[in-house]
């Protein structure tokens, strides 16, 4: 004979409004009012029937057109809060778990945080904005004096290869040091952009038995770079004094822990494997790092015009003959002052 089961216990009753922890405001709880009572029975986008908060089929609010200007102000503050929100329970793990995020997007749990791709733009987007507010010079500081016409005439008639760097060479000495930051500072956006693929092509070739997806490894890049810079947006702002020598130390040192750590953690493999493959990444990196720099400066010193570069500031320089001329003259003032005495 088989025992009937035991009923269900009764489901609790919800809590009282003074009990919960946080209420929505009541200008929110009157906004929501209006906009349930406006529900239409069409959905405005597809045409789909429907009375539901949002349309089975896109996904749009089913809600009238006309809404106020109250309403526009709370869909951009929901929209910020919730994006607010989505970044800081993304920022914690990014520094402090390394390839946490790669893990949790390759498990497909990937609506907690923001996205790879928009993650890596938000925090480059905001380092770039912060070197432009500090004025952040790091490459050239002092102006140089600017060449003849002449000197580009000749250094762009020069043939082939040798006269393409010679000319650039010319350009470099010959622009100012601001003037060709912010060039350089223009492209390094782009050329840091570039390195992602490179940077996940490596990590293709390396892990090559892994029968990994190069989507993965695009993954993996996007968010050690996000790492990356988010420890320069750390780093910057911090003075250069020696009680600070120690924060900047342990930043220093995290960044490779970090990294060798992420690559163990994502593909799995053994310490001895993961120590002399982050080895061969980093020796590659640096190489590919290098080679996308120097392509930068030569993109921003093609930039520059000619003309900018015969209008830059020149120091005059005397001439021999009136140099020979003056040197005479005082020895003759003080030999005839010497015999008049």
């Amino acid at each position: 004979m088989i025992a009937n089961p035991p009923p269900e216990p009764p489901p609790l009753p919800p809590p009282h409004p003074r009990t919960r922890l946080w209420r929505r405001p009541r200008l929110s709880r009157k906004i929501n009012r209006r906009r349930e009572a406006r529900r239409g029975t069409q959905c405005l986008n597809c045409d789909t029937p429907t009375t539901a908060k949002y349309c089975p089929e896109c996904g749009q609010e089913n809600v009238d057109v006309k809404i106020s200007l109250v309403e526009i102000f709370k869909e951009a503050y929901d929209e910020f809060v919730r994006i607010d929100s989505k970044f800081l329970r993304t920022l914690a793990p990014l520094f402090a778990r390394p390839g946490f995020l790669t893990l949790e997007w390759s498990r497909g749990r990937r609506t907690k945080y923001i996205s790879p791709l928009r993650l890596y733009l938000l925090i480059t987007a905001v380092f770039f904005l912060f070197c432009s507010v500090l004025h952040v010079n790091t490459f050239m500081n002092k102006k140089a004096e600017a060449i003849s016409p002449d000197a580009l005439h000749i250094s762009q008639t020069e043939p082939g290869l040798f006269g393409f760097i010679n000319l650039q060479i010319r350009r470099m000495s010959a622009v100012s040091g601001p003037r060709l930051n912010d060039a350089f500072y223009s492209e390094l956006p782009t050329a840091i952009f570039i390195m992602l693929p490179l940077f996940a092509g490596v990590l293709w070739f390396l892990y090559i038995r892994s029968r990994r997806y190069y989507v993965e490894h695009i993954v993996f890049a996007l968010h050690c770079h996000s790492f990356y810079f988010l420890v320069l947006l750390i780093a910057l702002p911090m003075p250069s004094s020696l009680w600070w020598l120690f924060p900047k130390l342990g930043l220093a040192l995290w960044v490779p822990i970090y990294s060798l750590l992420a690559l163990r953690r994502v593909y799995g493999q053994g310490w001895i494997k993961t120590i002399v493959k982050a080895g061969i990444l980093g020796y590659l990196y640096t190489i590919l790092l290098g080679l996308t720099i120097a392509a930068s400066v030569l993109f921003a010193l093609t930039s520059i015009s000619d003309d900018e570069l015969v209008k830059a500031p020149t120091t005059p320089v005397k001439s021999a003959s009136k140099a020979t001329k003056e040197s005479s003259s005082g020895t003759h003032g003080t030999t005839g002052g010497a015999v008049g005495r």
